[in-house]
Parts: C-alpha cells; sequence; structure tokens
C-alpha cells in the first residue's frame, strides 16, 4: 500500500516580523507537512520562538492550482471561514479565535 505524498506550501509570519516567510514540504497530509515544521522549530532552524500560520495549501498537479488546506489539518472541525488562526511555538499548537 502505497501512500499519496504532494506538496505544500505553508505561509506563516514569526513574532515580531513585517515580512511573512513561506515553506514548501513534500508530505502525506497538511498535518504531516505542519508537523515537520514544529520539528524545523524545535531544532533551531526558524528563527523565532513562535509563528502564526498564514495559510497551508496543497499543490494539485490534476489542476495545476494550489488548494488551501488551513483549519481541517488539525481536526478541529473549524471550516476555512478566516475567523481562526494556527499559532505554532516550540512548546505547543494553538488554534485561535479572531472573530470578536
Amino acid at each position: 500500500m502505497s501512500t499519496s505524498i504532494d506538496v505544500y506550501k505553508i505561509k506563516f509570519k514569526c513574532d515580531g516580523w513585517f515580512c511573512s516567510s513561506t515553506r514548501y514540504y513534500s508530505a502525506s497530509s497538511a498535518n504531516e507537512a505542519l508537523k515537520d515544521l514544529n520539528y524545523a522549530m524545535q531544532h533551531n532552524m526558524v528563527s523565532s520562538e513562535r509563528i502564526t500560520i498564514i495559510n497551508i495549501s496543497m499543490y494539485n498537479r490534476y489542476s495545476v492550482k494550489w488548494e488551501r488546506q488551513d483549519m481541517n489539518l488539525l481536526n478541529t472541525g473549524y471550516d476555512t471561514d478566516n475567523k481562526h488562526r494556527i499559532i505554532l511555538s516550540k512548546s505547543n499548537v494553538v488554534i485561535d479565535d479572531i472573530s470578536n
């Protein structure tokens, strides 16, 4: 049984930075790509203690487009409604409600 490997693009902003950054990962799911980014943070390959995920997209090689994967990746039950954000730190992952 083989697992399909896709390309994921994670756009994020480090605390205190004005600009955003983008990283690309080959992974079997958006959740695995986020775990890879977390691994990079744990091993000081990201120069911030805390980052805010702007969006996560998967490249669809059949439609030749990036498809957003944001909120469904952590099995939170949230829709991709831009009312929540994912904050990743070296110690934990937080789903923050920004709708208020």
